[in-house]
């Protein structure tokens, strides 16, 4: 059965495409074999030439020891540059016989397109930020036509947690092409910084995101950017501020870098899961979509001049949380002031979060502040006769208390 490709590159000879015309398709390979090594014996045989600094070069049919010695005879003007010319030819040629070769590999012809489709919606290449990008999109022209039609491996390509802090102009391209050839699928992005020139790029997907990871380094221009923008398909958001209390106790200095306002939850009306610095929950962002809400300290200025020590505006974001299923609070609540002063929380009167459907919460924090902010959480508990001769308080309500620094309580209630 004669051979057949999916596009052949531009690079290939008249020559050679009319040898694989009527060519069987188990004998491409070795055919292709023995023209890279008349290609190689070629450039060698250039090579001497230009090294030798001969005053003509003729047309050399292969590497042959008569054909190299005859090619020492000839005549023509500028030797050096003819000769690199004419190894670049040949090293163009050795790339599109490499393309044909892997083309007429036995995998491409046993098995369907569609079979290299799903098998390819399961690769994570994570080379793709390399100097020479993914391998895999190398190997042939096949596979890199099938692959530029599979949106799923571009999705898992975005998935990636990358590196791109300091995005270069071929980072952007490359992420330019990974967010076109994905659609229409959601996608899943986590990212250790957000450069305003991608987040740019990424607003007009926006619409398409379904979970986002920021991990904030040093600039917030990018994640001010692309909060401010609608994300109707957005589950999951995780900001995570990489600043850190040690740069204080060390430096006794804060650490200026802070994160933008949350979006108001109509901007994110899927919103489900949220990991955020607790001075940024506020009932802007809180709804009654959320099922996961998980709170985190933070150093910089902004956070730590909003520590305050009054909890109305933690419990009024809350109260808003009525499907809320799993709560973590881990040292952020209020009731601090400076860094070496005891906790002093205080709440209005009357200020209650009434979470029906809470099943886990998790406080990390000082005992004080644990028992006012559990004196205005209202849990719905059930009676487990199974468990009465355990526990003295049974229900629904998983209870992990950490009163730090001490080691954690589990309590059920």
């Amino acid at each position: 059965m004669p051979a057949v490709f999916s596009r052949p590159t531009a690079e290939v000879a008249e020559e050679d495409l009319v040898h694989l015309k009527d060519m069987e398709a188990r004998h491409v390979q070795s055919w292709c074999l023995m023209q890279v090594d008349q290609c190689r014996s070629r450039i060698s045989a250039l090579r001497s030439l230009r090294d030798l600094e001969v005053q003509g070069i003729p047309e050399i049919e292969d590497g042959s020891p008569r054909v190299q010695n005859s090619a020492l005879q000839g005549g023509v003007d500028s030797p050096g540059g003819t000769a690199i010319s004419r190894i670049q030819e040949c090293k163009t040629r050795i790339r599109a016989l490499r393309f044909l070769y892997n083309s007429a590999a036995p995998i491409n012809h046993a098995f369907p397109v569609e079979l290299l489709m799903e098998i390819f919606t399961y690769l994570q290449p994570t080379d793709f930020n390399r100097c020479h990008g993914a391998f895999i999109l190398r190997v042939c022209r096949l596979w890199t036509d099938v692959l530029y039609n599979t949106p799923q491996f571009w999705a898992n390509v975005l998935a990636l947690y990358h590196d791109i802090s300091l995005i270069s102009d071929r980072k952007l391209d490359r992420f330019r092409v990974a967010l076109e050839h994905s659609f229409p699928l959601r996608l899943s992005l986590s990212l250790p910084g957000l450069a305003p020139a991608l987040a740019k790029l990424l607003w007009s997907h926006a619409d398409r995101i379904s979970e986002l990871h920021v991990d904030i380094a040093v600039s917030v221009e990018g994640l001010d950017l692309l909060l401010g923008k609608e994300m109707p398909l957005l589950d999951r958001l995780v900001i995570t501020p990489k600043s850190s209390h040690i740069i204080f106790l060390f430096t006794g200095t804060l650490d200026s870098r802070q994160y933008a306002e949350l979006p108001y939850s109509t901007l994110a009306p899927a919103l489900r899961s949220i990991r955020v610095a607790r001075p940024h929950f506020t009932a802007s962002v809180a709804s009654a979509s959320l099922r996961h809400i998980e709170l985190i300290r933070c150093w910089c200025e902004v956070c730590v001049m909003r520590q305050g020590r009054i909890f109305d505006p933690l419990l009024l974001a809350l109260a808003e949380c009525v499907s809320v299923e799993t709560l973590r609070i881990t040292k952020c609540l209020p009731g601090h002031g400076r860094w070496d002063e005891p906790p002093r929380p205080r709440c209005s009167p009357a200020l209650y979060a009434n979470l029906p459907r809470l099943h886990s919460l998790y406080i990390d924090d000082y005992p004080v502040n644990i028992s006012l902010l559990l004196s205005r959480l209202i849990f719905r508990s059930r009676p487990d006769d199974s468990s009465r001769s355990t526990l003295r308080h049974t229900g629904r309500v998983k209870v992990y208390l950490s009163f730090h620094p001490y080691p954690i309580l589990c309590l059920v209630f």
